[in-house]
């Protein structure tokens, strides 16, 4: 019997694939994968750890799709996940929780109303750009210790008590600069 070798690409880019969903199996010959490039697929569901065994994943880009929930079983290499321009309209507390080296989280222009607490300890950049955002967990913002860039505006949150003006002195709003956008 033949023994089938894994493949060593550390980069596939599948834009604009149109495969509707990514099944279990569909990456079990990429185990060396760094970075996966998702992007305008027409994605509208991931499987139960379809993403999980790639270990070494660092980068993956599931925006403009038609994903309704943050997968299930994403790998904890992952350091920058790209999930804008989806239909999320719900995200839970443990949807990232494995999530343990996060760096950047971007979930711009989704629906999403609220932002909950989130575990996220390596996390420095969030984007919750133009996501109809009413309120953000303050619990979030003390949980997230490292998170140096928190993007929300196009959003409509109200002035808690006390006031958020508190983010501005600890947290850069910028837009995103080139360097988290081009990976």
């Amino acid at each position: 019997m033949i023994k089938k070798e894994p493949h060593k690409f550390s980069t596939i880019n599948l834009s604009l694939s149109h495969s509707q969903t990514i099944t279990s199996g569909d990456f079990e010959s990429y185990p060396f994968l760094h970075k996966l490039i998702l992007s305008y697929s027409n994605l509208t569901s991931i499987e139960e750890d379809a993403l999980g065994r790639l270990e070494m994943l660092t980068i993956l880009h599931l925006d403009h799709n038609k994903l309704t929930q943050i997968p299930p079983s994403l790998p904890a290499s992952l350091i920058k996940l790209y999930m804008h321009n989806n239909l999320i309209m719900e995200l839970h507390s443990n949807d990232l929780i494995n999530l343990i080296n996060l760096q950047v989280l971007d979930l711009s222009n989704n629906n999403l109303i609220y932002m909950p607490q989130l575990t996220l300890p390596a996390l420095i950049t969030l984007s919750v750009r133009f996501c109809g955002l009413e309120s953000v967990e303050r619990a979030f913002l003390k949980t997230s210790r490292n998170l140096r860039q928190l993007l929300i505006d196009g959003n409509l949150i109200k002035c808690a008590q006390p006031p958020l003006v508190e983010i501005e002195q600890c947290y850069d709003m910028q837009t995103l600069s080139n360097e988290y956008i081009n990976d």
